[in-house]
């Protein structure tokens, strides 16, 4: 289980709305992308740039590449609301 975002240790600005749901996949992003990245060893080489201590499952400082994909980030049909061919269709 992700941590909630506001145990993280930073400000978390998110790029869509502020809603708890999306709180929540944001925090499973976090989560997820870094131990991703850890796997790939690729999280050892940010480190030295970013200064990133992860422990899945817990809350972390994030470094300005994630603060900043938060802030920017675009979820395309997340309840998307589109007019298709003279109607309206809301995608999950």
């Amino acid at each position: 289980m992700a941590p909630s975002l506001d145990t993280y240790h930073c400000e978390i600005l998110l790029g869509v709305d502020d809603g708890e749901i999306a709180r929540i996949d944001a925090s499973l992003a976090i989560q997820l992308s870094a131990a991703f990245l850890q796997e790939k060893s690729l999280l050892e080489s940010a480190k030295t740039k970013c200064d990133i201590e992860f422990e899945p499952g817990e809350p972390f400082t994030l470094n300005d590449v994630f603060k900043e994909g938060l802030k920017t980030v675009d979820w395309p049909g997340r309840f998307q609301v589109r007019n298709i061919v003279d109607h309206v269709t809301v995608l999950q």
